[in-house]
């Protein structure tokens, strides 16, 4: 087979390709393009290859293109549709590929301008950033009953909320335990094998009291309850309807990964009869919510919003301030509610206007629906 080549037509130059390629994308660059003057590098530079002239006058300037992308990549952010591109002076850019649109990312960009500064890439898979919406808006809530507040917005997700959210929760840590450790413990700190043994306790003494108010029938003579559409003969609860749950709350309790204690809880789900909406939820469950919801506002506050931890009148830096909530999380895993009274003394120190806080985020999502 004949060795593909590719030469410049007016000096001969071989430009360099890749030795073995299967699957090529090719970009079409014309005049208007906007990428300047777009230096290809030759395959034998010493064999008569004239190299790019140097400007006159300063030097010119480093190519930063690779060093951007690799800084995107380090932070996690797609780079899929980014090119790193030199020109003939040596000047690094990068160019952003959209629907078939070639175009170069200006120096100002966002995204460039918090590597700068070394900031953090506001990248809200990475650092949960919905937490924080979700956090807000409940410390905003006014029920139609005149409930306000964040407690008052937690009961009126109703009792089965926690199931939901809690396997969920564990579902995700099952995989963050192998792929992603750091986030797993920093997840992990609050729901945990303890938390799941609290609310399958919780939910039984809960299950006892409900089946104990129902009323009971009698087939025969032999009395029996309705539960869930279920008739259950009171001398069967035991074997029927307890002794299952307190089965899988072993194989809960002797789980020794994150794998089995998701599987174990799944079972516990699959065998329980749900209660009703108004039914109190357990208590370590919403300490663990709020100690979570807490934990990563403070980070995103801290990361993206300017705020900072006051020490006195002095505010601490931001490494400094990550490092103190990271400390406190860790002393209060087990007393979430701390860590929320924490948060909300943290709002206030650092002026946030809950409220106008979620009209900009409103106002923002409207500007972004309308492009």
């Amino acid at each position: 087979m004949e060795k593909t080549k590719v030469v410049c037509p007016v000096c001969g130059t071989e430009i360099a390709i890749p030795e073995k390629e299967f699957i090529a994308t090719g970009l079409v660059i014309g005049q208007n393009s906007g990428l300047g003057t777009i230096a290809l590098t030759p395959a034998n530079p010493g064999n008569g290859a004239s190299a790019p002239a140097p400007s006159t006058g300063a030097s010119p300037l480093p190519n930063k293109a690779d060093d951007r992308l690799a800084a995107l990549k380090k932070a996690g952010i797609d780079t899929t549709n980014l090119f790193a591109m030199q020109g003939a002076s040596g000047n690094g850019m990068i160019a952003r590929l959209t629907n078939g649109v070639l175009t170069v990312v200006p120096e100002d960009d966002p995204i460039f301008a918090a590597i700068v500064n070394g900031g953090t890439i506001p990248e809200r898979r990475l650092f949960r950033r919905w937490v924080m919406s979700q956090m807000f808006h409940m410390l905003a809530y006014k029920g139609y009953r005149g409930e306000n507040g964040f407690t008052a917005a937690l009961h009126a997700k109703g009792y089965e909320y926690q199931w939901s959210m809690l396997l969920e929760e564990l579902r995700v840590q099952a995989r963050l335990a192998t792929q992603d450790p750091e986030n797993f413990v920093a997840r992990n700190r609050f729901f945990n094998k303890e938390v799941c043994i609290a609310l399958i306790n919780d939910y039984m003494d809960k299950l006892k009291k409900h089946i104990d108010s129902l009323k009971v029938k009698r087939c025969k003579g032999v009395p029996y309850i309705t539960i869930h559409s279920r008739d259950i003969f009171v001398a069967d609860l035991e074997a029927k309807l307890y002794r299952p749950l307190q089965n899988a709350r072993c194989y809960v309790n002797m789980s020794k990964n994150p794998f089995q204690l998701y599987n174990a809880m799944c079972k516990v789900n699959h065998l329980r009869e749900t209660l009703a909406w108004q039914t109190p939820q357990c208590r370590e469950w919403v300490s663990a919510f709020k100690g979570s919801g807490a934990y990563f506002t403070l980070t995103n506050l801290i990361r993206f919003h300017g705020c900072a931890v006051m020490n006195g009148n002095r505010r601490l830096t931001t490494q400094k301030s990550l490092d103190f909530v990271n400390l406190y999380a860790e002393q209060y895993k087990k007393e979430g509610w701390r860590l929320f009274a924490f948060l909300k003394q943290f709002i206030e120190q650092n002026g946030i206007d809950i409220e106008a806080k979620m009209k900009e985020w409103a106002k923002a999502k409207r500007n972004r629906n309308c492009r």
